[in-house]
């Protein structure tokens, strides 16, 4: 900020040249007999040599026409957002008042002492970044921030169970309040606004319910009238303050301050700083109508774009004539069919668009290309790309939601944005918010509301959630009612963290998410890369809502904590269901709630074989196997090691026109055009007995049974193989030389399991080094001694990470597979049939060129892909 500063005050004469060349000497060498610092921010600097002082710095920055929503008090310039992000605890700690943050600049505070670095390192964790510092001089610091934060208590919260309140009064059938909610939370309005635009619903009777909810008064319009509020208070607050804190100044009477507001949770103790003798603000609320026209009368403009009564005026149609074209010249569809599918989409080529999609009526990728193609913009496939997640954060989530864009990576200084369609305006837009050039492609509009819903979650907006949960009165008291549960579980509170915490694991790609009550608190951890990491340490009092709203979202039993139970919960995100596997389990402690990921891979295309990172010699062994015509090839290992996926990967690579390949899957993990897939439904006898018998009746090639666990299965697939068809399946053992000793204690006899098996691949999954923080090390002598036959004429480097942010600090990002491939030779099948042991199979393949998984782990070690001590973890030696 220093180089623009100097600018400014240069243009408006604010200092000389010689001052501005002191100062600035003095911020780079530091003048310690000043109080000055290395690296001190310039205005400081000037004020410290007397050159100007510190409101001056404020006038000039102002002077350069950046615009903030502030108010103001003895040339002080107070940015309320900022206020808020910082908590009074640490303001009044440290004595610093924020002051204003500018766009694309530090937020600038006023210091009664100068910041040692302990402080500056717990405002940069409350802020998520550094300050600006300028010095107090003789302004009261302390008082001003008293001032600011009022009496520092608690402030207010939004009512939980507002709904359930809106519900009772029927404002809204109780069947539309979820739904309500979100819309409501989306737009960043309360519900009882949002009743008001959508519902139709009497705006004084939705406002008093609110005001009636949170013990305010509530002043219809002509108790309001009689007040006689004042004008000239109302614009001592700025237009935009009143519109995002939906409240304004209204009286002065003594030392107390009317304030007149539609969401009465909302914070205004920055109101404090418009008069010096307020010493308490009292809030009232009114209809939204009432409240809109004293706005309107105070500064000639509307509120928002909506009145009472009226809704937001519908967007116009987006006509794209050519998609129309390009979707009629591939014979997706006719042209009747278009101009019926776009006049039930009210004529707008962008909604038929979201409608193809949802609808799976053309492929997505076939569907973006036509999209892109017809506007003149490249089509970015977000499931496809990788998004940075620091890069999303730039634009406000506000924004993002509300114009359907988001930032997706940076790159040589340009910042790739998605869009739904093409638009110059909001591209500038977005550019004056991130202060970086804008390229813009478009994306289908599922893909953008999926990419702002999972990149938008954070940590610190969960633990926040969390603390709102925390102030629920449900006691962990058995005789809770349930009532009182499904009250709880049906509050805003809840349901926001719950889903937030859904999304979040989704976001970090994890596996599972532990809900584990202890003796002080409520711990949650998430098992990413398959080791598990917490990351929230919570309140008690979260637990019983919380697993209330999952046993919901389950269709569990509320009520019933003393048992164990399962269900099912789907997420929708975007295009996608992610579904979760929930069970729970009573402990000392209280309930133990698991959610397993079940569908996070549906959002990933399925990887070509040569993704897997194969060594060249498994590779050369996979595909001769793929290339028989019949037989058995089992993948083992145990669950979660990736067995599923490399399955896929070979049917991609299998899959061509020419071929009929039928899968039997329980469930169906991932979708591939072109394949007959099975979903087992044991509720109506389609077990995958039933489902493989039908199989031989329709003419495969290929077929894939997605695990292989009793003994009728497991002799049907060997039929099948002894029958002229490849067979994949799956199988949970250690090591490929088990899968055969596995057949033979399923109950299939040897001389069926000898001829039917052409091979058996294990696999583990390790994890890979952090490409962010990798760190090489040159092993010593007497390190490479001990792992290799050395003879000392080359180095060899092992690679670790270091641990950055991009990791959390573990040194570790994705995982990767380690192998091993037994391919079934004449010796080996001889083995088989006569009831040969695994140590005489692994024997014969090892002398017929067979290599461990731990052989292959450490071939990837060297190659700098993940460690010595995950391999060793592991992989069996």
């Amino acid at each position: 900020m220093s180089t623009r500063l100097a600018e400014v005050l240069m243009q408006y004469n604010a200092v000389t040249r010689e001052q501005l060349d002191e100062a600035m000497e003095a911020s780079v060498c530091g003048r310690p007999d000043r109080g000055i610092q290395e690296g001190d921010f310039l205005g400081k600097v000037l004020v410290q040599l007397g050159h100007l002082k510190p409101k001056d710095i404020i006038r000039a920055i102002r002077a350069a026409q950046y615009k903030p929503s502030y108010v103001t008090l003895a040339g002080w310039t107070i940015d309320p957002v900022l206020a808020s992000a910082l908590p009074p605890e640490l303001a009044q700690k440290h004595s610093v008042l924020p002051l204003l943050h500018l766009q694309r600049h530090l937020p600038m505070v006023l210091s009664k002492t100068p910041l040692s670095a302990d402080a500056r390192a717990e405002l940069r964790d409350a802020l998520k970044v550094d300050v600006d510092e300028l010095p107090a001089s003789d302004e009261p610091v302390d008082q001003l921030i008293a001032k600011l934060y009022g009496t520092l208590v608690q402030r207010a919260q939004r009512p939980e169970g507002l709904g359930e309140a809106f519900v009772k009064e029927n404002l809204i059938p109780r069947e539309r309040l979820e739904a309500a909610e979100q819309a409501a939370r989306r737009e960043g309005v309360t519900l009882a606004e949002y009743l008001v635009r959508e519902q139709n619903v009497d705006g004084a009777k939705a406002f008093r319910v609110l005001a009636h909810s949170l013990k305010v008064p509530f002043l219809a319009p002509h108790e309001l009238a009689m007040l006689n509020p004042d004008m000239g208070m109302i614009r001592k607050a700025t237009p935009e303050y009143i519109r995002s804190t939906r409240s304004m100044p209204i009286i002065m009477d003594g030392t107390t301050l009317t304030v007149l507001t539609l969401d009465p949770g909302q914070d205004v103790s920055a109101l404090n700083l418009i008069a010096p003798r307020i010493r308490t603000l009292k809030k009232v609320v009114t209809s939204y109508n009432a409240f809109a026209a004293l706005f309107k009368e105070a500064f000639d403009i509307r509120l928002t774009e909506w009145a009472k009564g009226e809704s937001a005026p519908p967007p116009q149609p987006f006509v794209n004539p050519k998609f129309r074209d390009a979707v009629i010249a591939a014979k997706y569809m006719t042209e009747a069919e278009y101009d019926r599918l776009r006049g039930a989409n009210n004529g707008d080529d962008l909604a038929l668009l979201d409608h193809l999609h949802r609808e799976e009526l053309v492929t997505k990728d076939c569907l973006g290309k036509l999209w892109g193609d017809s506007l003149g913009v490249a089509y970015l496939n977000l499931d496809r790309t990788l998004i940075q997640e620091s890069t999303v954060r730039m634009l406000p989530e506000d924004f993002a939601r509300e114009h359907k864009i988001v930032l997706v990576y940076e790159f040589g200084g340009t910042i790739t944005a998605a869009m739904r369609k093409p638009d110059q305006v909001l591209a500038q837009r977005a550019e004056a918010l991130v202060g970086r050039k804008v390229e813009a492609v478009v994306s289908l509009p599922a893909e953008i509301q999926a990419a702002i819903d999972l990149f938008y979650q954070s940590d610190s907006e969960i633990k926040e959630l969390a603390d709102k949960l925390a102030i629920l009165d449900v006691s962990g008291d058995r005789s809770v009612s349930l009532e009182k549960l499904k009250t709880a579980a049906g509050s805003e509170a809840v349901i926001n963290f719950a889903e937030g915490l859904l999304l979040l694991a989704v976001k970090e790609g994890a596996s599972d998410i532990h809900v584990e009550p202890g003796e002080e608190g409520v711990r949650i951890r998430f098992r990413i890369d398959g080791h598990l990491q917490e990351r929230f340490s919570l309140n008690k009092n979260v637990l019983p809502p919380l697993l209330s709203r999952l046993k919901i979202l389950a269709a569990a039993d509320i009520i019933e904590r003393r048992l164990p139970q399962d269900g099912r919960i789907s997420l929708t995100l975007g295009d996608h269901m992610i579904d979760f596997r929930f069970s729970t389990t009573p402990t000392v402690h209280g309930e133990k709630a698991v959610l397993r990921v079940l569908g996070q891979t549906q959002r990933q295309p399925i990887p070509d074989l040569k993704e897997l990172m194969f060594s060249k010699s498994n590779m050369e062994k996979l595909l001769g196997l793929l290339a028989r015509p019949n037989g058995i090839f089992f993948v083992t290992g145990p669950t979660g090691s990736g067995k599923s996926l490399t399955l896929y990967s070979c049917l991609k690579y299998l899959n061509n026109p020419d071929t009929n390949i039928m899968t039997i899957e329980d469930p169906v993990e991932y979708r591939l055009q072109g394949i007959n897939q099975i979903q087992i439904n044991t509720d109506i006898g389609l077990d995958c007995q039933r489902a493989l018998r039908s199989f031989l009746r329709q003419d495969p090639d290929i077929i894939l049974v997605g695990e292989i666990r009793d003994k009728e299965t497991a002799k049907l697939a060997a039929e099948a193989a002894l029958t002229g068809h490849l067979v994949l399946a799956t199988l949970h053992t250690n090591s490929a030389t088990q899968a055969f000793t596995r057949l033979i204690e399923i109950g299939v006899d040897p001389y069926v399991v000898s001829p039917a098996i052409i091979g058996a691949m294990a696999q583990r999954l390790v994890r890979r080094i952090c490409p962010n923080c990798k760190q090489e090390h040159v092993l010593t002598s007497e390190e490479a001694d001990a792992l290799f036959t050395h003879t000392g004429g080359k180095r060899v480097s092992f690679y670790q990470g270091k641990g950055c942010e991009r990791c959390r600090h573990t040194g570790f990002k994705g995982r990767l597979a380690i192998h091993e491939i037994l391919e079934v030779n004449d010796e080996i099948r001889t083995l088989i049939s006569r009831g040969g042991s695994m140590v005489e199979v692994h024997k014969a393949g090892v002398e017929a060129g067979f290599t461990s998984m731990h052989q292959d782990g450490m071939k990837k070690v060297l190659r700098g892909l993940t460690t010595l001590a995950e391999v060793n973890e592991m992989a069996i030696r």
